[in-house]
Order: structure tokens, then sequence, then C-alpha cells
């Protein structure tokens, strides 16, 4: 997860502890797939990696008029799957 992500994830005020480094330079933990899947609460979702790419996006499973195989909405892609998990965290947690 690069810097900008992680920026971006506390700005959005992620419920994480970002902590800044003793040397005070911009160097913050982050959190990991545990943390942005919990995040995400109860909603439904899918994640898959496809030729080297990472993939989440909401499922609407449950719903009688969906199918599994059914395209996903808000999906978004990552380098790593935390980095596609907090893409997806990002679009559903956007400020209307």
């Amino acid at each position: 997860m690069n810097y900008k992500l992680v920026q971006q994830l506390k700005d959005a005020k992620f419920p994480f502890d970002f902590k800044e480094s003793i040397m005070g330079d911009d160097t913050y933990t982050f959190p990991n797939l545990g943390d942005i899947i919990e995040a995400c609460g109860k909603k439904h979702f899918v994640m898959w990696e496809y030729e080297g790419k990472f993939y989440t996006g909401n499922s609407d499973c449950g719903r009688s008029d969906i199918y599994f195989d059914d395209y996903p909405s808000n999906l978004q892609e990552g380098e790593t799957m935390e980095e596609a998990a907090a893409f997806l965290w990002l679009e559903l947690n956007k400020i209307k």
C-alpha cells in the first residue's frame, strides 16, 4: 500500500490508528486486509485475482433477482488485494 492511498484512507476517517513513525517523517502503519474487510462492514463483496491484478466489488448475493455470476458493482482494482479492498472501502464511504 503506497503513501497516497494511506493518506486517502486517513483523510476519509478510515477506522484505524495510523501511527506516525518516531522520526516524524511521513511513514505510517497501515491496515492489513483483515482490518479493511472488517471496516467494510456487513456488506457482501467479492475479491479475486486475474492476470496479476486484484479486484474487489459489491456482490448482491442474497437478492432473488441477482445471479451469483452477475458482475459486481463498485468494482475496484489494485496492485495487491489490500489496495483493491482499500479502494472499495473508499468508494463505499464516499461523502455524497
